[in-house]
């Protein structure tokens, strides 16, 4: 491993002052000098005596040597960005960039489909919201990062891109999908409760998120809302300076978030100011909340301008900034953590939610996978049949929970029923087999349809409603 790394920074020295013609050693002192003495041999080496000289390309030299230096520091956020790779980047900041159209996350170590896009290319081809990706063209998900996912999944415009997945109801299905240009919304609005609640979800935080987010509160404040849902689940981030617009809409003073780090030292950015009242905002966040996300959530929190909602966040407290190589590539590097208005950490933590609610598509992912393992203990085509049809109950109760649908609860409480009245049928078709595992799945859907029962949605809702006609700063107390 130290060869390996000692043999990428010398060639990454090496090509920059090939290249670039960059005197970076000048003025760095004997010891930097030193450790770059072997750079030319090494190039030389390569230049003279590598046995398919035709096939030596100086630019993915530079560029693989420069991912390979980045490797190094272990830190997942840092990564290099050739000149197409920042385009795509910069687009996706954009909103709108070509692709599949799909929102990916890491759940249960496995690559995972949040959501697709709806009329993206990936929701035409057949891709649901809790897709396991185990194949992207070929190529092994197990242990993939999210950057490297993007990367696969993204590409030209008319290109296609096949992902073998596994849906929820145990089925697996390979799907071709042709890219083509994803605008993705920033936000989306609605008003709930008979107009008294203003319901905003913030997808991601782009250049467009202050100014989208202030174009709703002006129609919430037009509304008369007494009430604020901000929905961050899913999000996980964007820009810091988008987070910061954000959240001065609701926090009108004071500190929104602090960074620490060699370059600047430590910096705290101050809310932008608002206009509005200071209605209770309920914010909702999951374990995919992140960076920008919970810088938002905190400064929020610390502020008691409104209670979080939901599940732990993700824990990125880290920030990073982009630097420009002078060729149209760029180095992505972390350069700071942050930490809340009130000092906190964020960075491997998460924050805690105020108003804790019990993670209704995680209890769901655990029947889906208790019942494709029950699968080869049925003896019967009547017990395989009815262990179809729970599965396919299960994919609807999924649905409309993504949905936040209120129906979802009854559909729990239906799935539980045809569980209870197919049971003995299961379990002399598994001949007994299958006694624990059905007693473990009777317990897990109970603890589904409970938590249905008080999803995110519905807390938030009652509390908003517990502090009607009442302004922030805040509190949390019981729900009556």
């Amino acid at each position: 491993m130290q060869k390996q790394a000692l043999w990428t920074v010398l060639v990454v020295g090496l090509v920059l002052l090939s290249l670039w013609n960059l005197s970076f050693m000048v003025g760095q002192g004997s010891a930097t000098k030193d450790l770059f003495d072997p750079v030319f041999d090494a190039y030389e080496l390569i230049q003279e005596r590598f046995y398919r000289p035709q096939e030596i390309d100086r630019t993915q030299l530079l560029q693989g040597s420069l991912r390979g230096m980045l490797e190094q520091l272990h830190d997942p956020y840092s990564n290099y960005l050739s000149p197409d790779e920042y385009e795509r980047f910069n687009r996706a900041l954009e909103g709108e960039f070509p692709g599949v159209g799909i929102h990916i996350g890491i759940r249960n170590d496995r690559l995972t489909i949040v959501s697709p896009i709806k009329d993206g290319p990936a929701e035409r081809a057949g891709a649901r919201a809790g897709d396991v990706i185990l194949l992207i063209d070929d190529k092994d998900t197990e242990g993939m990062s999210l950057d490297e996912a993007v990367s696969l999944l993204r590409g030209p415009k008319g290109t296609q891109v096949t992902l073998q997945v596994l849906h929820r109801d145990g089925t697996g299905e390979r799907l071709i999908i042709e890219r083509d240009i994803i605008h993705v919304p920033t936000v989306e609005t609605r008003l709930m409760e008979d107009g008294k609640v203003g319901y905003l979800r913030l997808f991601t935080f782009n250049e467009n998120a202050g100014q989208d987010v202030k174009n709703a509160l002006v129609q919430f404040a037009e509304s008369s809302v007494e009430g604020i849902i901000l929905d961050l689940r899913d999000n996980g981030g964007g820009l810091l300076n988008g987070a910061i617009a954000v959240a001065s809409q609701f926090v009108d003073n004071g500190a929104i978030v602090t960074t620490t780090g060699p370059g600047n030292g430590a910096h705290t950015y101050p809310s932008e100011g608002n206009l509005w009242k200071n209605l209770p905002v309920a914010v909702l966040i999951n374990g995919a909340s992140a960076s920008a996300s919970e810088i938002v959530a905190g400064a929020l929190q610390d502020a008691a301008m409104g209670v979080l909602v939901g599940q732990q966040s993700f824990g990125k407290g880290v920030v990073q900034t982009l630097f420009s190589l002078g060729d149209g590539s760029y180095l992505k590097l972390t350069t700071s953590e942050y930490l809340t208005p009130l000092g906190r950490h964020v960075q491997g933590e998460g924050l805690t939610p105020d108003l804790p609610v019990a993670d209704a598509l995680a209890l769901a992912d655990q029947v889906s996978a208790l019942l494709a393992e029950m699968k080869p203990s049925l003896y019967t085509k009547e017990a395989r049949a009815l262990l179809d049809a729970l599965l396919a109950q299960l994919v609807a109760v999924l649905e409309q929970a993504q949905d936040d649908a209120p129906q979802a609860e009854d559909a729990a409480a239906a799935l539980r029923s045809q569980f209870q009245d197919g049971r003995p049928t299961l379990l002399e078709a598994s001949e007994g087999a299958l006694s624990d595992p059905l007693d473990e799945l009777d317990g897990l859907l109970a603890q589904l349809q409970d938590a249905l029962s008080q999803s995110a949605i519905r807390i938030a809702l009652d509390w908003l409603l517990a502090h009607q006609g009442q302004l922030c700063p805040c509190q949390a107390p019981a729900i009556p």
